[in-house]
């Protein structure tokens, strides 16, 4: 038996002793030594350090809080493409990581006594995907930036206090994300990455700046900015994504929204979502390639009107101006806040095809209701919730219902109307006491979720319905 066999066996030994399935890992010497694809999972405690004679592998997956070291032999997988290190308790990387030149991922997550990156990770020049977080890592070493085919990296929930400005060697990176709540600082390097698609920066609660130089990167097409609730100004050089579509905004009352972003004239997703911004720029209004707005607490203009091709709307704790009956395209519609009285102006989009409503305060809706007549899905969450309009059911095109409320207890009759009804889901609806016999006009209903006391009316109401 050669020493590689020999090595083969002591895996399967351990194996055994492990209780690991061989669907995972095979007893058999010649099928283990073919081994493409191998995850070790939680209930392990220990990595065989014969696992460098798995050549073969392609896959390794290391799962495990009983983990505490890795074998320098991993660095003799030289096949390996994917490696993922999840939930263990090492503190380090193996050195020999160095070797794995064949790498194109590198998923490490959740290991949270980890705290040094190796600078031999610079080494791996074929890596494509590297994600490091929920780790103690509080340093990236300056070699990241030699990784010049990494299209892809997520840091994020580490306790890194900046970035090393080597990152902006990274030449073929398309998405870069960082959501680490210590760092105070980023780059000006990150302005380098022309290759760019998608940026976010976002829960990194000590940033107090985001570079002018976001303004090079002239390919991003997404860009997210929240929850960095020490920066106080988004630089004006934003104007000059001219590819950007979509826009996140998301931190709070300090953050000024710079007037360039009415420069970005091919932009399609706006997110404006705070507590409470200052001030939203008027210049705003001039984005009218606009298909989808999601706004939250604040005064939205009657410019938004100018939006005619958005075809959705999302606005929680904002008064809606009477102007959005001019936006003919809007399809679908969520609103929100503490209103105890539905706006009227949403009864005029005749057009809507999906509302969603949640209110606490909330307790009934208007007989208006009843000129929504193209909606098509309904979705209502109110606690206060008493009573339904008979007018409901003239919506005849409705397909999709769903009520939650804690103090509706009926429904009217009129439900059995909308004969295209398929899915009716009142599961949240505790004070419900009955069903209306009309529901067994709805010879399209598919899907029927009620509360559990009411279970055994549904049988005796699918009994009827199948007389």
């Amino acid at each position: 038996m050669s020493n590689n066999e020999k090595d083969l066996q002591k895996i399967i030994e351990w194996a055994i002793k492990n209780e690991v399935h061989d669907s995972r890992l095979p007893r058999d010497i010649d099928a283990l030594a073919a081994l493409k694809d191998l995850t070790i999972g939680a209930n392990v405690r220990s990595v065989p350090k014969e696992i460098g004679s798995l050549l073969n592998l392609k896959s390794l997956e290391i799962i495990g809080q009983g983990i505490r070291k890795l074998p320098d032999s991993i660095g003799n997988l030289t096949n390996l493409t994917s490696l993922k290190i999840t939930n263990t308790n090492i503190a380090t990387l193996p050195k020999s990581i160095e070797n794995l030149t064949n790498l194109t991922k590198l998923d490490i997550r959740a290991n949270f006594k980890l705290t040094t990156i190796p600078e031999t990770i610079g080494n791996l020049q074929n890596l494509a995907f590297l994600e490091i977080g929920n780790t103690c890592v509080d340093t990236l070493p300056d070699s990241i930036g030699n990784l010049l085919n990494l299209n892809d990296l997520k840091i994020w929930g580490n306790r890194l206090t900046y970035l090393p400005e080597s990152i902006g060697n990274l030449n073929k990176l398309t998405n870069l994300s960082i959501r680490s709540e210590k760092v105070t600082q980023l780059p000006e390097s990150i302005g380098n990455l022309q290759n760019l698609t998608n940026l976010e920066i976002s829960y990194n609660s000590k940033l107090t700046t985001i570079p002018e130089t976001i303004g090079n990167l002239r390919n991003l097409t997404s860009l997210e900015i929240s929850r960095n609730y020490e920066v106080t100004t988004i630089p004006e050089t934003i104007g000059n994504l001219a590819n950007l579509t979509n826009l996140f905004i998301g931190n709070d009352e300090k953050t000024q929204i710079p007037d360039s972003v009415g420069h970005l004239a091919n932009l399609k997703k706006l997110i404006i979502w705070g507590d409470r911004f200052t001030k939203i720029p008027d210049s705003i209004s001039n984005l009218t390639n606009l298909t989808e707005l999601a706004v939250r607490a604040f005064v939205l203009p009657d410019w938004v009107s100018n939006f005619t091709n958005l075809t959705t709307l999302s606005a929680y704790e904002v008064k809606l101006p009477e102007s959005i009956v001019n936006l003919k395209n809007l399809t679908t519609l969520d609103v929100g806040g503490d209103f105890d009285e539905l706006p009227e102006i949403i009864t005029k989009l005749a057009n809507l095809t999906s509302l969603t409503i949640y209110s606490q305060n909330l307790s009934q809706l208007p007989e208006s209701f009843d000129k929504l007549i193209n909606l098509t899905d309904l979705t209502i969450t109110c606690e206060k919730l008493s009573q339904l309009p008979k007018s409901i059911g003239s919506l005849t095109n409705l397909a999709k219902l769903k009520i939650s409320s804690k103090e509706l207890t009926c429904i009217p009759e009129s439900i059995g109307n909308i004969s295209s009804l398929q899915e009716l889901n009142v599961e949240e609806c505790d004070s419900l006491e009955k069903l209306p016999t009309e529901l067994k006009n709805l010879k399209t209903l598919e899907s029927l979720k009620i509360p559990y006391k009411l279970e055994s009316v549904s049988d005796d109401y699918d009994e009827e319905s199948d007389d």
